[in-house]
């Protein structure tokens, strides 16, 4: 390995297929980048997942700047990297999201509101026209670890239909199976080709993924088996990447 030496903070995507989730002492990764100044470890570590998905995500969609694209679930980790992302290419962003991040997503320029019942309404009272594409990042539905079973009525995406007019104006990034039946598009192929470009811009605080808490890599398993509640999903994702990557800065080889 060129370019990096034992003790230089890196971070990175692992492998978290199997029992462990990603959770290592050591790992390989095949791609990487520098942990910019004022970027904690954890920070860093949640970087790869988040980043690679909502920039994947919205380049697949289509999404120019000036147009305006409704973030169904921004309160996710996917969720919010997607409207940091798009406010910074100059998209204009209506976001859907609980009371925990709401205001953080206003405070960065997006325009929220509260999913559930009404909220086509409520996104076409505040889009005061038309709503050009929708990128769904809820962890619900016909999931990655689920993809045969599809949500309810297609769960969220018959409304990001209504709302955009065209099945093909929405992508979602977990609701497999319902894409299928509707016509939705989706987002499988992982690239991490960008991620000297997600380290710039965490850096400048461009991009930034909440850490919720921390746990120990003996904990992470037991963590992961507890995680029932829907909206864990995507955010323990996150985390199986951040084990392995913090674990792998403190015990790099340099051949």
């Amino acid at each position: 390995m060129t370019g990096v030496r034992i003790g230089d903070r890196v971070f990175g995507p692992a492998t978290f297929h199997g029992p462990t989730a990603g959770a290592a002492e050591y790992a390989l990764m095949l791609a990487w980048a520098r942990i910019p100044e004022g970027v904690t470890a954890e920070q860093a570590a949640a970087l790869p997942m988040a980043a690679e998905t909502a920039w994947r995500a919205l380049d697949d969609l289509g999404v120019r700047p000036g147009e305006l694209l409704l973030v169904h679930g921004a309160g996710t980790t996917v969720g919010e990297a997607a409207v940091r992302l798009a406010l910074h290419r100059g998209i204009r962003v209506i976001a859907t999201a609980g009371p925990t991040r709401a205001a953080a997503l206003e405070e960065i320029g997006a325009r929220v509101t509260a999913y559930g019942e009404g909220m086509a309404e409520r996104v076409g009272a505040r889009a005061e026209g038309r709503v050009d594409r929708a990128l769904d990042t809820t962890p619900t539905g016909g999931r990655i670890d689920r993809a045969d079973r599809p949500s309810p009525a297609g769960g969220s995406l018959p409304t990001l239909i209504e709302l955009t007019g065209d099945p093909d104006r929405v992508l979602t990034v977990s609701d497999f199976a319902a894409a299928a039946e509707l016509g939705v598009r989706i987002t499988t192929e992982i690239r991490y080709d960008r991620m000297d470009e997600f380290a710039r811009l965490a850096g400048e605080g461009i991009l930034v993924v909440p850490v919720a808490r921390t746990y120990s890599p003996g904990a992470a398993g037991a963590v992961s088996r507890s995680m029932v509640r829907p909206c864990s999903w995507l955010a323990w994702a996150s985390s199986a990447f951040a084990w392995a990557t913090l674990r792998l800065r403190c015990g790099m080889s340099s051949a």
